[in-house]
């Protein structure tokens, strides 16, 4: 015999506020692939933005740092030259040394 259960009818009810279960597949996927692409094209837009200040960077080493660093290693080899050619003039005396020095010192000055 059968029983008469109370019909539930809230279980296939939308909530509400809610859009989402009442939309067909279509839809539903429309709006994925619509949310997928504002996330791509959000994150086009900072990768190019980030992008930017990275070449800022670049362009500051290139620009100022790198020539920086080649006068620096210029101007450390010219005084390491001329304190070789002082300790060789102060052991041996010969005035090559001295002449020597003189010469890799006024170069160093040049590049300072």
């Amino acid at each position: 015999m059968p029983r008469n259960l109370p019909i539930d009818d809230t279980t296939n009810s939308t909530p509400s506020g809610s859009v989402l279960p009442s939309l067909k597949i279509r839809g539903r996927l429309n709006g994925g692939f619509a949310a997928v692409c504002m996330v791509l094209i959000a994150l086009v837009g900072i990768t190019v933005w980030q992008i930017g200040g990275v070449a800022k960077v670049n362009q500051r080493v290139v620009d100022l740092r790198a020539p920086t660093s080649a006068a620096s290693l210029g101007m450390v080899n010219g005084i390491n030259a001329s304190l070789a050619a002082l300790r060789g003039w102060m052991i041996t005396g010969n005035p090559a040394f001295k002449q020597t020095r003189a010469a890799v010192w006024s170069q160093t000055k040049k590049h300072c």
